[in-house]
């Protein structure tokens, strides 16, 4: 993640901030693929949720 922020130059001493836009893109992400709405953390997800979502893009997301 801290090279995610370097990359697009964020800042890099915030990034552990659930705040962080950074953290907020990774939210967002998360969110949309797995159908899940999530608060402040992705790993609020529920477990078998997260073990489906990484099947599936393993898969290349067929049948999404």
């Amino acid at each position: 993640m801290l090279a995610t922020c370097v990359q697009r130059g964020l800042a890099g001493e915030s990034y552990l901030d659930p705040a962080h836009p950074c953290k907020r893109g990774v939210r967002e992400v998360i969110s949309e693929l797995s159908g899940d709405p999530i608060d402040l953390t992705p790993w609020t997800v529920a477990e078998r949720r997260v073990r489906d979502l990484v099947a599936r893009a393993g898969q290349g997301f067929r049948g999404v």
